[in-house]
C-alpha cells in the first residue's frame, strides 16, 4: 500500500482560513473542533488516516478523549507508524504539535488538508462516530504537563482576595457564684403497730340469746315440777287425816 506524497509550502500552496479548516473536519469526522490548537491530540489525523487508508493503523488504540500530553504523544507515534506503514515521507514534529500552539498545529493541518485531498477516493461509505465506539472527538482540550502551554503562554492574574472581617470578640460574662447544697436526708417511715381484733360473727349475739333462753326454760320446768311434787304430797297428807 502506497499513498500519494505532498509537497507544499507557504509560498507556493494556497493555504485555507481556520474556519474553512475546523469546518472540514467537523463535517468529515463528525467531531466538534472550535479551536485549531485542539488538534494538538492527534486523534483526528489518526481517524483520517483511517478513513483513507483502512488498516493502516489501529483505531481501538487511538485515545480520542486524550488530555495529557504523554497522551498526545502517544497518539502521533501511532500516525507516524502509520505514515511509515505506507510510505509517506512527512516528518511530524510531534514535540511542536502537543504543546497545543496555534502557529505549529495551523501548519501541520495545512499540509494535511492537501494530503487528504489527493489520496482520498470516496468510494466506501464511512461512519466515523462509530469506527471511534460513539467517543466525542474534539472539545478544545489543550495538553497538560511539563513544557505544555496554550498559544500566547500569558496566565491569568489570580483572583484578588476578599478581606474576611470577623465579628468582634464578645466580652465575657461575669462567672457566677457557685453554691453547694447539701444533699437532703431522707427519713426512714416510721412504722406503726397495728392490732388485729378477732371480728365478731353477725349471729354470735343472736346465739348468746338463744343459749339464755334455753336455760330460762329449764329452770321453769324444774320449778314447775317441784311444784307439783309438793301439790302432790300435801293431797297424800290430807288424804290420811
Amino acid at each position: 500500500m502506497a499513498a500519494v506524497n505532498v509537497y507544499h509550502t507557504s509560498v507556493t500552496t494556497e493555504n485555507l482560513s481556520r474556519n474553512d479548516i475546523l469546518q472540514w473536519i467537523n463535517t468529515a469526522l463528525d467531531a466538534n473542533f472550535n479551536k485549531i490548537e485542539g488538534l494538538c491530540t492527534g486523534a483526528a489525523y489518526c481517524q483520517f488516516m483511517e478513513m483513507m487508508f483502512p488498516g493502516s493503523l489501529q483505531i481501538k488504540r487511538v485515545k480520542f478523549n486524550a488530555k495529557l500530553e504523554h497522551e498526545n504523544i502517544q497518539n502521533f507515534k501511532i500516525l507516524q507508524n502509520a505514515f511509515r506503514a505506507i510510505r509517506i515521507e512527512k516528518i511530524v514534529p510531534v514535540e511542536k504539535l502537543v504543546k497545543g500552539k496555534f502557529q505549529d498545529n495551523f501548519e501541520f493541518v495545512q499540509w494535511f488538508k492537501k494530503f487528504f485531498d489527493a489520496n482520498y477516493t470516496d468510494a466506501q461509505d464511512y461512519d466515523p462516530v462509530a469506527a471511534r465506539d460513539g467517543q466525542p472527538l474534539g472539545g478544545d482540550t489543550k495538553a497538560t504537563g511539563p513544557g505544555a502551554g496554550g498559544s500566547s503562554g500569558i496566565r491569568a492574574p489570580p483572583a484578588p482576595r476578599v478581606p474576611v472581617t470577623r465579628p468582634p470578640a464578645a466580652a465575657p460574662q461575669p462567672s457566677k457564684p457557685v453554691t453547694t447544697t447539701k444533699p437532703v436526708q431522707q427519713q426512714p417511715p416510721k412504722t406503726t403497730s397495728v392490732i388485729h381484733r378477732p371480728t365478731i360473727p353477725a349471729n354470735h349475739s343472736s346465739t348468746i340469746n338463744n343459749h339464755h333462753q334455753g336455760t330460762n326454760n329449764n329452770e321453769n320446768l324444774r320449778l314447775q315440777q317441784e311444784i307439783d311434787n309438793l301439790q302432790e304430797i300435801i293431797q297424800q297428807h290430807a288424804a290420811q287425816i
